[in-house]
């Protein structure tokens, strides 16, 4: 049997950071750094990922608050690469694409990371579709996004398998009706797991 496949990106496909950014711009702030910089600026992040701050306005309102010093291009440069792959739901992504089914996006994201990672990484040329926060102006667990991803790509929703690493998240996808799968980047075994519970060839 094929599914459809909601994939979420955070700590699922990817790995993040934001301490990298940090450590890329905190010479140039003048009132905040390290880890307070992040918290000065966490609502702000939030408004941006839930489409309520377009990217120039955020990085503005961003940089008066931290004191930053450089330009936009340097403060989007310095926080749109903050990623690493990870690298078996990759793998399993391409063997899922092969055997023919749909796969599609469901993100809380912005318009810094998502020009810059799906330029940067192949991976993302397997889905068909993406329902990104930003775009849609509401946010994982809402349940807004889950009915926008629904109707945007046409699901079936108990043919639809929902991947994510927050529980919370997984909980309100089900209660969406989609078929919710926890995962934990150290446990991938597991997921593999229930993908070969549900029938789904999966190979180590």
């Amino acid at each position: 049997m094929l599914y459809n496949f909601l994939f979420d990106i955070g700590n699922v496909i990817l790995k993040f950071d934001f301490r990298i950014g940090v450590q890329r711009i905190q010479d140039r702030c003048s009132k905040a750094s390290g880890e307070q910089l992040l918290r000065t600026i966490s609502d702000l992040t939030e408004q941006l990922e839930a489409g309520q701050l377009d990217v120039s306005t955020y990085v503005s309102q961003a940089s008066e608050r931290l004191g930053f010093t450089g330009s936009e291009e340097d403060f989007i440069h310095a926080f749109e690469d903050i990623f690493t792959l990870n690298e078996p739901v990759v793998e399993l992504i391409t063997q899922l694409k092969q055997a023919g089914h749909q796969l599609y996006l469901l993100s809380n994201t912005n318009g810094i990371h998502v020009p810059f990672f799906t330029r940067e990484y192949p991976v993302f040329d397997h889905f068909s579709g993406a329902t990104y926060s930003h775009e849609v102006g509401c946010m994982k667990p809402n349940a807004g996004i889950y009915e926008s991803a629904i109707l945007q790509f046409n699901l079936n929703p108990e043919h639809t398998l929902y991947i994510d690493d927050l529980e919370a998240n997984v909980i309100a996808g089900r209660d969406s009706g989609l078929q919710g799968i926890h995962y934990d980047p150290d446990q991938h075994h597991s997921l593999l797991d229930e993908l070969r519970e549900r029938g789904i060839k999966i190979n180590d």
